[in-house]
This record gives C-alpha cells, structure tokens and sequence, in this order.
C-alpha cells in the first residue's frame, strides 16, 4: 500500500479528501446556479468567492480551491489546463 501511495503521489488519504471537497463545494455551487464548472469562468469563480464570504466561510477558499484543481491534474490526472485558473496567483506551496 505505502507504495503505491509513493507511486501515485498520494501522501494521505485526508489530503485526497480534503482536496475532493474544495472542489466539490464549487461544483455543488455552480449546480446550484445552473453554470458548468468547466471550464472556469473567472466571473463565476469570483461570484462563488463573493458568495463564500457572504456567508462567512474561511477566506482561504479560492487557494483551497486552486490546490484541488492541481491536485486532481497532477495527482489524479485529471484533463485540465492548470495555467488557465492559476493566472496571477501567488503560490509558496
């Protein structure tokens, strides 16, 4: 099991879950507001942060959201274009 965790990149299950929910919320979000989740449109990923402040969640939810995004293209081998969400940012992790 440790290593196919090495070869896979998977350090911690509660890494794989964490990062699963970052990037449900949006989804569940854009669901909920009858939009496509992909690709992200900055309008909406900026409508979901404005909507995620409004009801006081954690301030940290638009790099948690980035971090998942990565996440499922690096770890998981997800089909997506990391440059088009990540434009800007400033990452130290």
């Amino acid at each position: 099991m440790l290593w196919q965790n090495f070869q896979t990149g998977v350090r911690s299950p509660s890494t794989v879950l964490k990062r699963a929910r970052d990037l449900q919320q949006f989804i569940s979000w854009c669901t909920s507001k009858d939009k496509q989740w992909w690709p992200i449109a900055e309008k909406d990923l900026l409508d979901f942060l404005s909507s995620c402040e409004a009801e006081g969640r954690s301030k940290f939810i638009g790099k948690n959201l980035v971090h998942a995004i990565k996440f499922f293209k690096f770890v998981m081998g997800g089909n997506i274009e990391v440059e088009e969400i990540d434009a800007g940012t400033n990452d130290s992790r």
